[in-house]
Formats: C-alpha cells, sequence, structure tokens
C-alpha cells in the first residue's frame, strides 16, 4: 500500500509537470474505455480532424485534413478530442476490400513490434464502421491504423524539388537503408 501511495504521488507529480492533472485524466479514461467496452462508442469517435498548416484557405474539415492516398485508402492528420493528449496523428483508413481482414491484423501486430528511429511508431489498429448515406447501399468497414505524424513533408517532395546536395541525399538513403534493414531483421 505505501508503495502505491508513493507510485501515485510520483504519477500526480509527473503530470502536474505536463500542465493536467492526474485525477481528471484518470476520470476521463475510465469513461472512455466504460464507452467502449459497452460498445456504444466507435473508438474513431476519439479523434478530430486536424487541418493541415499548408491547407488553402477554402479547405475544411476532412479535406483539410488529407495527407495523401494510394491504392488502399488514404490518411489524415488527426488529433485527440479530450484535449489531454496534445499530440498529432497520421490515421491511415484502410479501404481494399480485396484484403482478407485478418491479415489487416496481422500486420498491425507487426507493425506494433518496430521501434527504430528510422521506422514510423505505430500506436493503435481498430475496425471502424461507416454507416451508408443511402439504403441501397451498405456500410464500408475501414481498417484505421494510428501512426505517428511526421511532420517533415514527403520524401519524394525533398528528393525532386529543389536537388539536394549529395550529403542531404546520401544521409536520407543511409536512414530509408537503415530502417529497412532493421525491419527485415524482424522477417518483415
Amino acid at each position: 500500500a505505501e508503495f502505491q501511495e508513493e507510485l501515485t504521488r510520483e504519477m500526480r507529480d509527473g503530470f502536474a509537470q505536463q500542465g493536467l492533472k492526474l485525477d481528471k485524466v484518470l476520470e476521463q479514461n475510465q469513461k472512455i474505455l466504460e464507452q467502449l467496452s459497452l460498445g456504444s462508442v466507435s473508438r474513431m469517435s476519439l479523434y478530430a480532424y486536424e487541418r493541415r498548416p499548408d491547407a488553402p484557405p477554402g479547405k475544411k474539415g476532412k479535406a483539410a485534413a488529407w495527407l495523401g492516398g494510394g491504392t488502399f485508402g488514404s490518411t489524415y492528420r488527426m488529433r485527440k478530442k479530450d484535449g489531454v493528449d496534445d499530440r498529432r496523428y497520421a490515421l491511415k483508413f484502410v479501404e481494399d476490400k480485396n484484403s482478407e481482414l485478418s491479415e489487416l491484423a496481422k500486420e498491425a501486430r507487426q507493425l506494433a513490434h518496430l521501434d527504430h528511429p528510422h521506422t514510423v511508431r505505430y500506436f493503435d489498429a481498430f475496425w471502424h464502421t461507416v454507416k451508408a448515406r443511402d439504403e441501397d447501399e451498405e456500410d464500408m468497414v475501414q481498417f484505421v491504423i494510428v501512426m505517428e505524424l511526421l511532420e517533415g513533408g514527403s520524401l519524394q517532395a525533398k528528393i525532386t524539388a529543389p536537388p539536394q546536395p549529395p550529403s542531404a541525399a546520401a544521409r536520407w538513403v543511409q536512414q530509408v537503408a537503415s530502417g529497412l534493414a532493421y525491419m527485415h531483421s524482424l522477417n518483415l
């Protein structure tokens, strides 16, 4: 009991140094856990779209948060709604209807094991259902991957314009190779 009291004091002090109150954080987390366990709240409801700093003035909401897209889906800049966590995230919405659902979950489990300075950090993954707008449409199930938001822009944009000095290009190639070697060491 004494150890637990000391640990709680240390946690309160740590949160206070960040301008947060431990009791408020625990209360909000408890509410979220209760809602999730009852199935009344989608985990997606914990996040809000966040406008990109470079988004055109006329764009709002989801369109202003769009980071990019590809064959499997789109990625958006997002934040948590609760206000406790001021981190920004990249949420990738995988929409490929041909993928095996178990393969997506397997990929998320593999991402969870990555811990390297030259790979994107994985935080969470979950299923999200988008309700159909019309009766003749089906609901769409998406697999959402919550990752670290990298603020530096795309590597492709950095490489192509303007041309970079060879030392910068060499550093980027080394970082990419290091991340790939790490992933290969895990048989990914």
